[in-house]
């Protein structure tokens, strides 16, 4: 299992190949549509049906003094998943963590809770919409990612100005 840091915690999700399943709803998966290999394409949740476009890859960057920063490689593609200016999430070709481009696909994890914290799930203010479950996904000096409504074909988008951040898991690929 591989280990990343937010703050003071530590998540897991498994090396290699893994599948990224809406906590709440763990039929639906981050996928490309049809199992597209262009740059420019954006994820959608999808009902999970093993397909390669399907599975997904965390390749850590760096371990920085809070976080560790990976990217999210589509094992079909290729490409690595990145906030665009106009704040839509697409494929694109490796870009140097240097350069604009680059910053643009670093991603950390933490726990789902109230947008722009880190949840303390042993003191909730309320409840949260999954349960509490799975682990939140954010783009580097952005808003939590998020899929609403959890339906398939939903774009995988932020949430921006949302109440809760979405959960989500992680499973290998087998």
């Amino acid at each position: 299992m591989a280990q990343f840091r937010d703050l003071n915690e530590t998540h897991q999700a498994p090396d290699g190949e893994l599948y990224i399943a809406l906590a709440s709803h763990p039929a639906l998966v981050w996928d490309m549509p049809r199992a597209s290999i262009a740059p420019g394409t954006a994820p959608i949740i999808y009902t999970r049906n093993n397909g390669a476009h399907q599975r997904w890859r965390f390749e850590v960057d760096h371990h920085g003094t809070k976080y560790t920063f990976f990217r999210i490689v589509n094992v079909h593609s290729g490409l690595a998943l990145a906030v665009q200016p106009n704040r839509t999430i697409t494929q694109q070709p490796y870009a140097d963590a240097g350069q604009p481009e680059g910053r643009r696909q670093m991603w950390a994890m933490g726990y789902p809770g109230f947008a722009g914290s880190t949840f303390d799930p042993a003191k909730p203010a309320q409840p949260h919409p999954t349960g509490s479950l799975g682990t939140r996904l954010r783009i580097l000096e952005h808003d939590p990612v998020d899929a609403t409504p959890a339906a398939s074909g939903t774009l995988i988008t932020f949430s921006q100005g949302a109440a809760f951040e979405t959960g989500w898991t992680f499973t290998a690929a087998t």
